[in-house]
């Protein structure tokens, strides 16, 4: 049986990740690290405009996303559809405006939006529709489809911000669908990610165990064999498993899930090791 997660860390996430900035994420999908003094544009070597007013246009609305100013934000880059149906900048606009709209709730526009950005010939742009069409489908409940989309971008983010929003989609996203490993493995990979915040690694290894205390046993005998034992839950799932063996009467899986946990040097309490005694 699955936990049914709120979707609220994933809302937190999007909020500080400046989900009104257009072109973040065509930045961290694609490696180019922030700061580096290169023009947004110029990260883009095949998303180019030799329309100096279009690239104007956008870079107006852009601003406003970047202020606050959403329904300006929202003016500037419709304005600029309109008015520059034709220009390679356009998946950078829809993109843009796809994350305005899903800041202000309206979930199945950006949806649509970010599924033409997806279509993208250049790939890092489709990449980025991506990934945003995947955290949309999770907030409209599409949760089969957003880890579709969304698990092959693992490892994809340089961002800290939207590495955390990336793997907080992914786990709510799998727990909805009742996919315990994939859920503990986002969870353990964002509670071991160095570069991101320590209260968001300390929330990551909470909510790890709040997954694993609510697990059954088939879903925690599935992550026991399934999860790598160098992260931080596989040792959750292996004492978590120790005391549902114990209460099924299963004193060989007790002893053979501590002896595996004393061989790895892994620390156990007292309580349980006399479980296998």
């Amino acid at each position: 049986m699955s936990t049914r997660p709120s979707n609220a860390p994933v809302r937190r996430t999007l909020r500080r990740a400046g989900i009104f900035v257009a072109v973040v994420a065509l930045v961290t999908l694609t490696g180019c690290p922030r700061g580096s003094g290169q023009d947004d544009f110029g990260t883009l070597p095949s998303i180019t405009t030799t329309d100096p007013e279009a690239e104007a246009d956008l870079r107006e609305a852009r601003a406003a996303a970047e202020a606050g100013r959403v329904a300006e934000a929202e003016r500037g880059y419709r304005a600029f559809l309109e008015a520059h149906p034709s220009d390679p900048l356009v998946p950078v606009a829809r993109l843009g405006l796809g994350r305005v709209l899903l800041a202000n709730g309206d979930i199945e526009r950006a949806i649509a939006l970010f599924a033409q950005v997806a279509t993208s010939e250049d790939e890092r742009v489709a990449e980025a529709g991506r990934f945003h069409q995947g955290v949309s489908l999770h907030l409209a409940q599409r949760h089969a489809e957003a880890l579709a989309l969304l698990e092959p971008l693992v490892g994809r983010t340089t961002d800290p911000d939207e590495s955390v929003l990336l793997l907080r989609t992914l786990a709510a996203a799998a727990q909805r669908e009742g996919r315990t490993v994939l859920a503990l493995e986002a969870l353990d990979r964002l509670g071991e990610a160095q570069e991101i915040d320590a209260a968001d690694r300390e929330s990551a290894v909470e909510d790890l165990r709040r997954v694993v205390s609510e697990s059954d046993a088939s879903a925690i005998a599935e992550a026991y064999d399934a999860l790598p034992r160098d992260g931080s839950a596989w040792p959750e799932v292996a004492m978590r498993a120790i005391r549902l063996a114990f209460d099924a009467g299963d004193m060989a899986r007790v002893s053979a899930i501590v002896a595996e946990l004393r061989q790895r040097q892994i620390p156990m309490s007292e309580e349980l090791a006399e479980l296998a005694v």
